[in-house]
């Protein structure tokens, strides 16, 4: 019988992938500190969740999910992926996020973490069901339906946690840390819970199925994936430089004088 290995590149893989994870959801976590920002237009709040929704869908969900797919093989074949469902997973990510941040809002309301969160999860779930659907031996693979269930679970109940710490603790640096930790490990708890779901019965006389080596279209969406995490991490630290230089502008204006 067949061994599935889970980490066939090293247990490494498991915390580079929770670092990236971590990260992502604490860049987008952040996001949503600013657009709750008292006197903040309609339009800026969005952009703000916009680009929360791609930190945390986009690197924290997807790329987090490339990584510990690297790892998977099976002893008697080598592994290929489907491009179209690993790349079309993205989608998922970041819309599912998106619309979650949005229905959570900018105030504490357990009902309205709750639906973000199983919104984001959502999200989380398809991107993961994707990846593992994707996979392609010399032979048949099969997913298990139970162990997706656990998925479900664990993906809404840490998202629900991560936007309730956020948002109830707007102003605590240890709170949204602590959210960002508590989503990078309910990424990895659900993208690895989905990847024991998998079977495979190999078959020595037939050829592999059409597909790419993973590392091919991973390392490159690596990359890119950390290239484009600049663009919120730049909008974060430049965002209070300039609102404080706002308010000063407006304090030190005298009343009936132009600016």
């Amino acid at each position: 019988m067949s061994e599935i290995d889970y980490f066939a590149m090293g247990n490494w893989m498991l915390g580079l992938a929770f670092a990236v994870s971590a990260l992502g959801a604490l860049i987008g976590l952040i996001c949503i500190r600013h657009a709750g920002t008292p006197d903040i237009s309609t339009r800026a709040a969005l952009g703000w969740l916009t680009i929360g929704a791609i930190s945390i869908g986009g690197i924290g969900f997807w790329l987090t999910s490339l990584v510990l797919l690297l790892g998977f093989s099976v002893s008697d074949s080598p592994v290929r992926y489907e491009v179209g469902p690993i790349a079309a997973g993205l989608a998922p990510a970041t819309l599912g996020c998106l619309l979650g941040l949005v229905l959570a809002g900018n105030r504490s309301q357990l009902t309205r973490s709750l639906a973000g969160g199983a919104i984001a999860a959502l999200g989380l779930v398809t991107t993961v069901m994707l990846g593992v659907h994707a996979v392609r031996v010399r032979g048949t693979v099969s997913v298990e339906t139970w162990p997706l269930y656990f998925v479900g679970v664990v993906a809404v109940l840490g998202f629900v946690g991560a936007l309730w710490l956020t948002l109830t603790y707007r102003d605590s640096v240890r709170a949204r840390v602590g959210a960002a930790l508590l989503a990078g490990a309910t990424v990895v708890a659900a993208q690895m819970l989905a990847m024991s779901a998998i079977e495979v019965d190999i078959e020595p006389g037939v050829p592999v199925s059409n597909g790419i080596e993973l590392f091919d279209f991973a390392y490159p969406a690596f990359v890119v994936g950390l290239l484009t995490l600049a663009v919120p991490i730049a909008a974060v630290l430049l965002a209070p430089l300039r609102r404080p230089f706002e308010s000063t502008l407006t304090e030190e204006t005298p009343v009936g004088q132009p600016g």
